[in-house]
């Protein structure tokens, strides 16, 4: 899952870095939104304050669903929710940085590339379903 902040019509987002402990960063070298995994147990609504936080330490309150998409391959199938937020506190900070650079914010209409697929995704959808 992704998430969304907007602020004055800009995204934040932070390019992935190339290594993670233990190998590489699926994404590696691309811009991403804040997001990661359910983890077993976890609602969605969890899981997205519980990654939010983890990684640019807001607090994440409110959030909409903006997207779904499935993903397969091979022999796993994935399904990636695309999340905007609509209430948050804090300033976003780089609280893993050895899995991904800084957050900044980007104008929507000038986003750096390349896009983390999932993060594309869901910023299109966004795009399109609010004429932004």
């Amino acid at each position: 899952m992704g998430v969304m902040f907007i602020r004055r019509s800009a995204v934040l987002l932070a390019k992935r870095l190339k290594y993670k402990k233990g190998g590489f960063l699926e994404g590696a070298e691309t811009w991403s939104l804040p997001g990661g995994k359910v983890e077993l147990g976890e609602t969605l609504e969890q899981a997205a304050i519980r990654e939010v936080c983890e990684e640019t330490g807001l607090r994440l309150k409110k959030f909409e669903l903006i997207s779904l998409r499935t993903y397969i391959d091979g022999n796993v199938q994935s399904i990636t929710a695309g999340l905007l937020a609509t209430s948050w506190t804090g300033q976003p900070k780089t609280c893993e940085p050895k899995t991904i650079g800084n957050w900044t914010w980007f104008p929507l209409n000038k986003l750096p590339r390349p896009l983390y697929r999932p993060s594309s995704e869901a910023i299109s959808q966004l795009l399109k379903n609010k004429g932004l």
